[in-house]
């Protein structure tokens, strides 16, 4: 209901990694990190999200969404390459 609030992304990566859902645990760690402004932060938390999300679900999208929107090096496009 509030994907601005930080808090609330630190509580629910918490959460996530506690119930063994860690792709989960990264993308929520990422989004917070995105909504502090810590893009490089929020880059390698998605990049490892992405690792372990199911390809092409909505999860996987958004963890790619937000590498894309945090100014990825050109390594971080290889690292997406290699992902699919």
């Amino acid at each position: 209901m509030e994907p601005d609030n930080a808090i609330g992304w630190w509580l629910l990566a918490q959460a996530y990694d506690r119930q063994g859902y860690n792709g989960m645990a990264r993308l929520a760690t990422a989004e917070q990190k995105f909504y502090l402004g810590q893009a490089t932060d929020a880059r390698v938390f998605a990049l490892r999200a992405r690792d372990l999300l199911k390809k092409e679900s909505p999860e996987w999208r958004r963890a790619t969404d937000i590498i894309l929107s945090s100014k990825p090096t050109p390594d971080d496009f290889k690292a997406m390459a290699r992902q699919g």
